[in-house]
This record gives structure tokens, C-alpha cells and sequence, in this order.
């Protein structure tokens, strides 16, 4: 009886619709209560956790896709931090204060990293001068 109930819910659903986490979830579940469900708790279980698996959450950047000819899938969410959004929050990255150090850190920081391109830049640059100057009608 129960089983033809499932089966009957899992019809009415168009063709390639079932997740399957949704059905891991339903074939995971304790058969008393899988059992104690009627079809309409069924049915709006499955098309709630149908919904909230395709919906992806919200995320500014939601991209979820497979890589073509490999068994690896890739995912890649950016939005905002909720999990420690209480105040009073035991994450080390929250409530730490910004003072004069960490501000100078950056700089200094920032100051290495644009000599070192401007280096680069140099180096690469140097050669084609060199050419310029030794060979003003070109090789």
C-alpha cells in the first residue's frame, strides 16, 4: 500500500523531475513514518524539498555544473556569511576590530607587491629597449 503510494507520487511528477537527493532522502526515511504519511504530506514534502534544492539558496554567485566527459562536478557560491550572524559570535573572523596595524600591514603590504610588478614590468621592458636602441632600423 505504502510502496504503491510513493510510486504514485513519484508518477505524478513529470518525467526527469525527480532529484536525487529527494529520492535518497525518501528511500533513507524510517519506513513508519515513510508510512504514516498520507499522499498529500508526500507530495508536499517531496515538491518542498524539490524547491528548496533548485532554488540553490541565496547566493549572489550560484554557478553548479558538471565538467564535461569526467565524473566531477563543480560548484562555486559567493554571498554573504549567515552562519554566525548573531551577535556574540564565537567565529574569529567577526567583531575583530580594524586598528593602525592592520592598516599599515596592508600597506606596506601593497607597497612590496607594486614594486615587484613594476620590477617585472621592467625586466620585460628592458630587452625590447635594448633592441630598440641597437638596432634602430630593425633586425
Amino acid at each position: 500500500m505504502i510502496t504503491y503510494k510513493l510510486q504514485t507520487i513519484m508518477n505524478d511528477l513529470p518525467a526527469g523531475n525527480e532529484d536525487p537527493v529527494v529520492q535518497h532522502i525518501f528511500e533513507t526515511m524510517d519506513p513508519e513514518i515513510r508510512q504514516s504519511l498520507t499522499e498529500a504530506q508526500s507530495a508536499g514534502l517531496r515538491q518542498a524539498l524539490l524547491n528548496f534544492w533548485k532554488s540553490g539558496g541565496t547566493h549572489l554567485v550560484d554557478i553548479r555544473t558538471v565538467i564535461p566527459f569526467t565524473k566531477v562536478y563543480l560548484v562555486f557560491l559567493m554571498g554573504h556569511d549567515r552562519r554566525f550572524a548573531q551577535k556574540g559570535s564565537s567565529c574569529p573572523r567577526h567583531n575583530v576590530p580594524v586598528t593602525k596595524k592592520h592598516l599599515s600591514t596592508l600597506v606596506v603590504v601593497m607597497l612590496i607587491l607594486g614594486f615587484l610588478l613594476l620590477a617585472a614590468n621592467l625586466v620585460l621592458l628592458i630587452p625590447s629597449v635594448y633592441k630598440l636602441i641597437a638596432f634602430p632600423g630593425g633586425l
